[in-house]
């Protein structure tokens, strides 16, 4: 299993090849493209000069050694409007730059509306998701829906929204039926509605084809590095073995990377979170030959 590592919480305070470089010279095997949160890979589809930047992109990462397994679109996603076309752009990008899959969220209400909204956000996220799947068919990649969450800033806690749960996003599959819409399962935002990563690759199954791995204790969206929180990192693992996961083993912990932590940390603080995931991925491997 390859170990892998989106640019976000490096991006922004480096650049976005710098961000790569320094996971390389860590020992990640490939990186998640984010194209999100400000990045330059997000900006490069506001300037019209995306493709160039994909260009560049991807003949650095092979200077490097490095491949891009999966990317993150622009969100909030739409359904219309300039965000639609940010999220089609992003498609062809991440393409282009070699990503297998990208995630692209679902739309969510906004607060603490979601059970009121719930058909109405299905019906919506079928028309989005259905209007994508041709570009998903052009380009040769595959989108991801991801289980998300909400913020009701009324009763400050983070509520369930769309795929939170693992019945929920069955459903969005089984509707979408193609074979370009896959699943992504963020580890952190099912433990915050009171579910789990495990539930949720145990019910998707081969479904399951790209992994957001971050820490959480459990009240907010921490997206920091696996033990430094209060998932159960053992129990994960064994249920990545179980299930037959064949994805690459991803990072979505940039909170990690602490703006009050020296940039000339970063790298050796990098190095730590190559060498946590390479021990994750071992117990993956042997509980898989425990089978």
């Amino acid at each position: 299993m390859k170990l892998s590592s989106g640019i976000y919480g490096l991006a922004g305070r480096f650049s976005d090849k710098e961000s790569i470089k320094i996971l390389a010279d860590a020992g990640f095997d490939e990186f998640d493209l984010t194209i999100c949160y400000g990045t330059e890979a997000e900006k490069s589809l506001d300037n019209g000069n995306y493709m160039k930047y994909a260009e560049e992109i991807k003949q650095y990462a092979k200077e490097l050694g490095i491949e891009c397994c999966q990317a993150h679109a622009p969100t909030p996603s739409r359904e219309c409007g300039e965000m639609y076309d940010k999220i089609v752009k992003a498609i062809e990008l991440a393409a282009y730059v070699g990503a297998k899959v990208i995630v692209v969220h679902p739309i969510k209400d906004e607060g603490d509306g979601y059970q009121w909204q719930k058909e109405a956000l299905f019906e919506r996220n079928m028309a989005f998701y259905s209007s994508l799947i041709p570009y998903a068919e052009k380009n040769d990649i595959k989108i991801a829906i991801e289980n998300v969450y909400s913020f009701d800033k009324r009763r400050n806690v983070v509520v369930s929204s769309v795929c939170s749960h693992s019945d929920e996003f069955l459903r969005y599959l089984d509707v979408l039926d193609s074979e370009y819409v896959v699943a992504c399962v963020d580890t952190g935002h099912a433990a915050l509605v009171s579910d789990s990563a495990q539930n949720l690759l145990r019910v998707l199954g081969k479904r399951v084809q790209a992994l957001h791995v971050h820490d959480v204790d459990c009240v907010s969206d921490n997206h920091t590095l696996p033990y430094t929180r209060k998932l159960d990192w053992d129990d994960i693992c064994k249920t990545i073995a179980d299930v037959g996961y064949e994805g690459s083993f991803n990072y979505e912990a940039g909170n990690f990377y602490s703006r009050y932590m020296e940039d000339d940390f970063i790298p050796v603080a990098a190095k730590f979170a190559e060498q946590v995931g390479r021990s994750l991925i071992r117990k993956i491997e042997k509980a898989k030959a425990d089978k």
